[in-house]
């Protein structure tokens, strides 16, 4: 998309009436056509969600979705699993990833701020791009109190998190408070359905302040074998010690191949008639 848009779904064929409904944090669009019906709720806080429902749609038709600023840089696409089949009520959410209000971040990338309430495990999501217009992200933590923990997921062939595979990860914690940190136990949960965990405990040496610690293989999940691709896998991992409990948002992208039927062809070695 290179225009700036909020685009819940767009094709050039479809024609629908709008109405709007407003509230104290929101506004919401809801456009009905006899194709797919379906709603942009525009939040307070910079959320946006996406809904469906009455779908007709079948695999022919061509839409567009997503987010986008119109600098083909800084887009959001999103697709349906199964453009034939969503069910009603099937959302989109999208939630913006801003840096806490008490920091700044300046175009030579430096972030400054003073924090004023506690932060355990704040992701700062960073993207820099450069006059060549090479792009690279990387995710920050920040943290007032705790261990800093870091997380390493990979599987036996490579680092792809694909669908039907087992996952390790590694975990590689610094302890930066000003006394030893000891009785280290970490666990990992989640909710998430096209996940199993199949190891959540572990347990890491004593941390002196400053010090390294690393877990190799502290946990293990398996990929469902029918999950989505570009699926992103949210988990918590727990740390409990004798100086305190805190609880680390992770996630992985688990990835599957989108497979879709060619041409067919026929030879045999003659007219390529079937007769």
């Amino acid at each position: 998309m290179n225009t700036k848009c909020i685009a819940p779904f767009f094709n050039t064929g479809i024609t629908s009436s709008v109405k709007k409904i407003s509230n104290s944090n929101s506004i919401t669009l809801i456009f009905d056509n006899n194709k797919i019906d379906f709603a942009v709720s525009l939040f307070e806080n910079g959320e946006i969600k996406y809904t469906y429902k009455d779908n007709t749609l079948t695999n022919s038709d061509i839409y567009t979705a997503g987010i986008s600023n119109g600098d083909l840089v800084n887009i959001q696409n999103l697709f349906f699993t199964d453009q034939t089949d969503i069910d009603n009520g099937f959302t989109f959410n999208l939630t913006p990833k801003p840096i806490p209000e008490e920091f700044n971040i300046s175009q030579d990338g430096i972030i400054t701020g003073t924090p004023t309430q506690e932060y355990i495990a704040e992701n700062f999501y960073i993207r820099i791009t450069d006059n060549n217009n090479l792009t690279s992200a990387k995710i920050l933590q920040f943290i007032t109190d705790g261990l800093i923990l870091q997380f390493n997921a990979y599987t036996p062939d490579n680092d792809l998190l694909e669908y039907n595979e087992s996952v390790f990860v590694n975990v590689f914690a610094e302890n930066p408070m000003d006394i030893c940190a000891t009785n280290i136990s970490l666990s990992l949960n989640s909710d998430d359905e096209f996940v199993s965990i199949t190891d959540n405990i572990a347990n890491m040496t004593d941390l002196d302040p400053g010090n390294f610690g690393n877990l190799i293989d502290a946990f293990a999940f398996d990929i469902a074998p029918n999950v989505p691709d570009e699926h992103e896998a949210h988990f918590i991992v727990s740390v409990d010690c004798d100086q305190g409990n805190w609880s680390y948002p992770v996630h992985f992208e688990l990835v599957a191949p989108e497979i879709e039927p060619g041409n067919i062809e026929i030879s045999d070695e003659n007219d390529n008639l079937v007769a």
